[in-house]
């Protein structure tokens, strides 16, 4: 049951700091932000403290049925994971509008490396629970707060300390009220959206099923996430000035293009090849997951275009049109996983629950380039020109799976195939460096 678990703090956690924190990057005054970062550590103890007597209230109906005893148990860790998670964002964004990129990927490393590592670990000593699996998320998103946490206080402790105060904290929750009553909503839509699989899976077909779309979303989420995190706050940053000076069209269409080369290849990848390589890296119990990640594979590519792009309404202030983009999100996902529901078929799901976030996203990144001035044309062309330049590589792919090879050998042909993509295309992967320096 950590995949519920995980569902609850993150809807929790998406408000944690009221969306205060995405505008810490905006102000020119470094006093200014200062203060909204106060305010975004203050809004994350509050959201904490109030998720105490919800837990209290709906915790009866939440831990429904035995299937539930291990969330039972867990449930009040809820309120630490998501001041962890809130004081994250807040150190994050700080971090991200004083440039410091490479403590951030520290930060983001450790973090995986500690969660990941006490996943194994425990399995490794016989410990599969999922109670395990929450500790090892709560544990790695510690050390990421932390490591944040000290190297912002030494550097900047007394600027912050010195611009606390009340009248200043009530002066940024009111000049910036925009990021709770329009950000806060959608990044609610947002993160119930994505959540909302893992509830119908387990209500409707099974905790299993759910087990596996979780650690089939799991693959693709992570490195995605590592990668489109990094961007998404080197491009908040570097947007917020653009947008100041008249650079940010240009710089948005170079985002997309750099976004298309480096993830179209990897999606191909997981679209002919994610059974087989569950099926070698996890076992055969895992070739469903494998599938499931087959199914997602074209959505997760569109969703991590989109990502860096998100940024983008609360730097235009434009938060009301982010808003009504992510009810179109949701709207969508709820329509399909109904249908979902009603086919009884948990890949047929799957299926309907990809599509909508296709036309979803695409849609949502058409609108935000309108927004910041820039033609769908180019994207388009970029996307077209890196299939054409893939071509010779899905063909050798497609030919092992035509053959029928085992696993191994389809793993073996894929990351040889891998390898000399990347060697011929390694200048593509320069994304974050030219976003920072641009």
């Amino acid at each position: 049951m950590a995949a519920v678990y995980a569902s609850i703090t993150s809807i929790f956690g998406v408000l944690a700091c009221l969306r205060y924190e995405q505008a810490i990057v905006l102000p020119d005054s470094q006093e200014e932000a200062a203060s909204i970062f106060s305010l975004s550590v203050f809004a994350a103890i509050g959201v904490s403290l109030f998720t105490i007597p919800l837990i209290w209230i709906t915790g009866p109906y939440l831990l429904d049925g035995d299937k539930y005893s291990i969330l039972g148990r867990l449930i009040w860790l809820v309120p630490v994971s998501v001041f962890v998670y809130g004081l994250t964002l807040a150190l994050e964004y700080w971090s991200t509008r004083n440039k410091r990129f490479t403590q951030l990927s520290i930060a983001r490393l450790f973090s995986s490396v500690t969660s990941n590592s006490g996943m194994l670990g425990s399995g490794t000593l016989g410990y599969t629970s999922g109670s395990s699996m929450i500790f090892s998320n709560l544990a790695g998103q510690s050390v990421s707060c932390s490591l944040l946490a000290k190297s912002t206080w030494k550097i900047h402790g007394m600027l912050i300390w010195k611009n606390l105060s009340f009248q200043k904290v009530r002066d940024s929750a009111y000049r910036y009220k925009k990021f709770p009553l329009y950000n806060g909503w959608a990044g609610l839509l947002n993160i119930v959206s994505w959540q909302l699989p893992i509830f119908v899976l387990t209500g409707y077909f099974s905790p299993e099923i759910a087990g596996f779309y979780a650690f089939g979303f799991r693959i693709i989420q992570m490195p995605m996430s590592l990668i489109g995190g990094a961007v998404t706050q080197v491009f908040h940053q570097s947007a917020s000035e653009a947008n100041n000076n008249g650079r940010l069209p240009q710089l948005v269409e170079t985002l997309v293009q750099k976004m298309i080369k480096i993830s179209v290849f990897p999606t191909i990848i997981l679209l002919l090849t994610g059974k087989d390589l569950y099926i070698f890296s996890f076992g055969e119990n895992w070739a469903e997951a494998g599938v499931y990640t087959q199914i997602l594979s074209i959505w997760g590519l569109v969703w991590f275009i989109s990502g860096p792009l998100n940024t983008l309404f609360g730097v235009l202030e434009l938060q009301e049109k982010g808003l009504k983009a992510q009810g179109v999100i949701f709207v969508s996902r709820v329509i399909a996983l109904a249908a979902g529901i009603l086919s009884n078929d948990a890949r047929i799901t799957l299926v309907l629950f990809s599509v909508s976030g296709i036309y979803a996203y695409g849609n949502y990144i058409l609108q935000v380039l309108n927004h910041a001035g820039v033609s769908w044309k180019a994207p388009i062309r970029m996307l077209g020109s890196t299939l054409s330049q893939s071509i010779p590589f899905i063909v050798v792919i497609g030919i092992a799976k035509w053959l029928a090879v085992s696993p191994f050998i389809m793993v073996l042909v894929t990351s040889l195939v891998a390898v000399a993509y990347l060697a011929i295309h390694r200048a593509d992967f320069s994304l974050q460096m030219e976003l920072s320096s641009g």
